[in-house]
């Protein structure tokens, strides 16, 4: 079953899927055959897939029960470039900042909205920063505690760097 579906934002043919056979997926409606790369993301169900907005080649894959996201390169589909794991349950919405190249949020059952930095990927971390989450982890948006984030989007007003979630009560 696919569970999201995304277009990239350089490409008006190419848009990639996230299914729960674990695998995302990348499509080019130029290619008779439509598939041009099937890779195996996890090991559990993918939820969700999102395009940089600034970067032709990155996008972010979720929703692994270990609240695991990774980051990946069309350059080099097999494997992620990153992998942050910092939620504590499954990652169901993933969105790349309009206005900054490097900034993307994620939102979680868990009740945590994280603002994530993909510069910072690969920065060391002294020790006592471990509790805080890894280097990319910008701003944790932690006052969901007693629901799961369902949906989020950022301002599309480039003077603003805001941010909305909404979260499920039941």
């Amino acid at each position: 079953m696919i569970n999201d579906i995304k277009f990239s934002n350089f490409h008006p043919s190419v848009f990639g899927t996230a299914s729960d056979d674990h695998h995302y997926k990348l499509w080019d409606m130029r290619n008779p055959k439509g598939e041009t790369h099937c890779y195996s993301a996890s090991d559990d169900d993918l939820l969700v897939i999102s395009f940089s907005h600034h970067n032709e080649f990155l996008f972010a894959t979720g929703g692994e029960q270990s609240g695991c996201l990774h980051v990946w390169d069309m350059r080099m589909p097999k494997t992620f470039i990153n992998d942050l794991l910092y939620h504590k349950q499954q990652v169901n919405q993933i969105e790349w900042s309009p206005h900054h190249p490097d900034l993307f949020m994620s939102s979680s059952l868990d009740g945590k909205v994280f603002i994530w930095d993909h510069s910072k990927t690969g920065e060391e971390q002294a020790r006592h920063d471990y509790e805080d989450g890894p280097p990319e982890l910008l701003f944790p948006h932690e006052l969901h505690k007693d629901c799961g984030i369902e949906d989020i989007c950022w301002s599309s007003n480039p003077s603003q760097d805001k941010f909305v979630a909404s979260c499920d009560t039941e």
